[in-house]
């Protein structure tokens, strides 16, 4: 047997200044996503000459949850005046550069779920989920028919293949008990064996797999084809800016400028391009949070995701219209080489061309934990271009055609959940009653961030939160004093080295 090993101190204190650092504002020549090529012909560089100089809300981001908060306000406040600020392009964060998987985890997490959290959270999370995925299928399907067919939304099967005998037995005790707890589910799921999953499907090498229902499609064109409605609507409320990054934010009651800011709007967001008063701020950053709070360094920091396009040659079966994949194993970290393997490979497929998107968070710890989208870690790109011909018997070509590479920055949490709700102001340092959150989804924004964003919007107009949001998400100074531990991320790492069975090689960091 072999014997618990654990990642040196060395990189432990690597790992702490990684999660600690600044991110910084997003790198302004990121690596290129194929999603966002073309670019949205109105809203990728939108930018009016001259900043609005008062506002009622600045929304900081432009992915899937600014999006969301945006739209809210304009319906809930019909008044109201919204500016959003985008670093960079509109949509160019890790919205535009994720998977495109409209998934619910929570079957095979639940238990998981259960465990960290508490099973009435596990429940609500584990309902919201499911609430969201729907919502922003349906959303979809109620759009105009040009987005609509912008947003290549498809209703899939979702085949998650697994690898391995731990993660098999986890899954079917928490699918298990996923079922028990909400017994009108029981036929979400459908369990293949490893011998039907090789015939039906073309996936090799797993124990088995489960499927369920679940969507693919492109979450730029999807939320840029909103923003660019929104504008239209609202032309008169709206003032969409790109490449106008938030490089600071005060408040009137601090000394240096009570004498010259509208108690109205007693917020003064600075960019390089001047200066906004507005009543209230939203940070929809994501990743990116702690670069404008930073007592959230150590507490939401940057995970970096590889994506891939890659051809599998004119013989492989296109099925882009029916399912999408991935392949599930024990997450682990090998003290020897310091290769983080995420233990989750997600793939779909597109329908016109037969390519197929996947991608990986497997790299070298410190590749993983940075907030640089402009750069791609050489173990991952190795991983991609290798994986697909051992995931599919049948795999075409027995050297995929690397077409796109990029990479996407998430945001993590160092208690594992969301960030929702007002700023309590041992967070902002300011004073104020103004300054909200959403956002660092760990992960999985997808399922969570749109509905997320309606919560939040909510709360803003002063209502009772909603009763469907889980209240676990809801940040307060409470929360942030006795949850929210920087050694808890220092601790998850140190025990995913376990999972390594064999020394490989020493490497350096």
């Amino acid at each position: 047997m072999a014997v618990p090993r654990s990642v040196s101190q060395e990189v432990i204190d690597a790992i702490y200044d990684a999660v600690t650092r600044d991110p910084k504002l997003p790198n302004a020549d990121p690596t290129t996503s194929a999603w966002q090529l073309p670019p949205h012909p109105t809203i990728s560089n939108i930018q009016s000459s001259a900043l609005p100089q008062v506002t009622d809300y600045v929304v900081i981001g432009s992915g899937i949850t600014g999006c969301s908060v945006t739209q809210g306000i304009l319906d809930e406040d019909p008044r109201a005046h919204v500016t959003v600020l985008e670093a960079r392009t509109f949509v160019s964060g890790a919205t535009g550069r994720n998977g495109g998987q409209l998934v619910s985890p929570v079957g095979r997490t639940f238990t998981e779920m259960v465990e960290r959290f508490g099973k009435e959270n596990a429940l609500q999370m584990t309902q919201f989920s499911l609430m969201n995925v729907h919502q922003v299928r349906e959303m979809v399907r109620n759009a105009d028919p040009q987005l609509h067919a912008e947003s290549e939304m498809r209703d899939v099967r979702k085949i998650m293949a697994v690898t391995d005998k731990q993660s098999w037995q986890q899954a079917e005790a928490s699918l298990g008990a996923f079922c028990e707890a909400f017994p009108d589910k029981k036929e979400y799921h459908r369990v293949l064996s490893g011998y039907d999953l090789l015939k039906k499907h073309n996936v090799k090498g797993a124990i088995g797999a489960f499927d369920h229902e679940a969507g693919a499609l492109s979450p730029y064109r999807l939320f840029s084809g909103i923003f660019h409605r929104l504008l239209e609507i609202h032309v008169d409320r709206l003032s969409l800016q790109s490449m106008t990054p938030v490089i600071g934010i005060d408040h009137e009651n601090s000394a240096e400028h009570s004498r010259e800011t509208s108690k109205a709007y007693p917020y003064i967001v600075t960019t390089p391009r001047g200066r906004i008063r507005a009543r209230h701020v939203v940070h929809c950053t994501n990743a990116f949070t702690a670069h404008l709070l930073p007592a959230l360094r150590g507490h939401v920091y940057p995970f970096r995701g590889t994506m891939s396009v890659q051809s599998m040659g004119p013989e492989f079966e296109n099925k882009g219209n029916s399912f999408s994949w991935s392949s599930i194993e024990q997450t682990s970290l090998d003290p020897f080489t310091n290769l983080y393997k995420s233990g989750l490979m997600y793939l779909q497929q597109h329908t016109r061309t037969g390519h197929i998107w996947v991608g990986t968070e497997t790299a070298n710890i410190l590749d993983v934990l940075t907030a640089d989208d402009s750069q791609i870690s050489p173990d991952a790109r190795k991983y991609l271009q290798t994986f697909l011909p051992s995931y599919f018997e049948q795999a075409g070509v027995s050297q995929p055609q690397l077409k796109e590479i990029w990479t996407g920055i998430q945001g993590h949490t160092s208690d594992g959940l969301p960030m929702v709700g007002l700023l309590p102001e041992c967070l902002t340092t300011r004073k104020g009653n103004g300054e909200w959150i959403c956002g660092a989804y760990n992960g999985y924004g997808m399922d969570k961030a749109w509905l997320s964003g309606k919560a939040v919007v909510e709360m803003i107009m002063g209502k009772e939160v909603p009763t469907w949001f889980p209240q676990c998400f809801l940040i307060d100074e409470a929360r942030f004093i006795n949850q929210m531990n920087t050694q808890h991320i220092l601790d998850k790492f140190k025990l995913l080295s376990q999972n390594v069975p064999e020394p490989t090689v020493k490497a350096s960091l």
